[in-house]
Parts: structure tokens; C-alpha cells; sequence
């Protein structure tokens, strides 16, 4: 299934506020994309936004590093982008999940365009949701065991593994893929 992240928070007056005897709270909402950055604001709500394809790289994210699926800035360069997920089930063939995966891709881009290019390649990444003691994750054939959680994660990234994505890639459609 598509794949969006986005934080929460609660905030409330500081220190002085309460002092001066305000009471509020506001729930806030950061978007994956702001990673690693300054706060990115928009001006318009985000219901909906997931649907509009101007706004629905703002839900984008992205990854550098599979063996511990930490955030990256989407608009600095980086080598994955994460495009959907699904629970783990062992005994379901890798062509399947690869097959899903390439559907969830072409959902997200808009096009099949990038990926018959061969542009852009797709990856089920099989991955346990702990980490190790040193903070990587147990990823690929290694995390699937038929006693142990994990999930899938659909990741699209080059198909050049010299080069980097700059920019998010949903609702890129017949477009350029943005990469160096």
C-alpha cells in the first residue's frame, strides 16, 4: 500500500506565557520532507494534499542508507525514496512483492515513464522494525522468519547506482527524474 510519514507534535506556551497566565495547546504537523532542515511551512491545509499532485511531494520520504531507513532531506541527494509498505508475510515469492511494489511506484509517479525508461529501478525491502544494538536493521532475506515481525518497503531509487535522486519523485508523471 502507499507510504506517507508525517510528525506530530503537542505544544503549549513557554515558560513565560504560562507565567503571564496563558493556557493553549496546538497540535502541529512536520512533514518528512523538512527533514534535516529548516521547518519547511506551507500556506494552504493539507487536507486533501496526499491527492493533489503539487502537494503530494511534500509526504515524500526519503532514505540514504537501507540498512537503517533513517530519514534523509528530500531535497538534498539522496538514494531512495519510499513508496509504500506492507506487513511482512513469510512465503509470499519476491517476484510478488517486487511486481506490488512496481505498481505502488507507477501509483505514486503518476506514469510507468521513469521505470520503462529504466531510469528508475524499484526494491522490496524485506526489514524488522528493531534495530540492531550497533542501529542498523536487519534488512534482505535475513530479516524474514516465520517467528519474527517484519515488514515490506517499497523503495524506488536510479537504476544507476552512481547517481542520486535530488528532489522527490511522486507525482513526477512522464517528467524528468530529478537526479544528478
Amino acid at each position: 500500500m502507499p507510504f506517507a510519514a508525517v510528525g506530530a507534535a503537542l505544544i503549549g506556551p513557554g515558560g513565560k506565557q504560562r507565567a503571564a497566565g496563558q493556557n493553549w495547546a496546538a497540535c502541529i504537523v512536520y512533514l518528512p520532507i523538512s527533514t534535516d532542515a529548516a521547518a519547511l511551512t506551507i500556506d494552504h491545509p493539507l487536507q486533501g494534499a496526499w491527492r493533489r499532485p503539487e502537494d503530494s511531494r511534500l509526504f515524500a520520504f526519503c532514505v540514504d542508507d537501507t540498512a537503517t531507513l533513517w530519514p534523509a532531506n528530500c531535497q538534498w541527494t539522496h538514494h531512495f525514496e519510499m513508496l509504500g509498505i506492507a506487513v511482512g508475510t513469510p512465503g509470499i515469492p519476491q517476484e510478488s512483492l517486487d511486481a506490488a511494489c512496481r505498481q505502488v511506484v507507477i501509483e505514486a509517479l503518476g506514469s510507468s515513464t521513469a521505470l520503462d525508461r529504466r531510469e528508475l529501478t524499484t526494491r522490496a525491502l524485506p526489514a524488522r522494525p528493531k534495530p540492531n544494538k550497533d542501529g542498523t536493521l536487519i534488512t534482505g532475506p535475513d530479516a524474514i522468519t516465520p517467528d519474527t515481525e517484519y515488514s515490506n518497503f517499497c523503495l524506488a531509487a536510479p537504476a544507476d547506482s552512481a547517481r542520486q535522486l535530488t528532489a522527490p519523485l511522486r507525482g513526477l508523471g512522464d517528467g524528468a527524474v530529478p537526479m544528478n
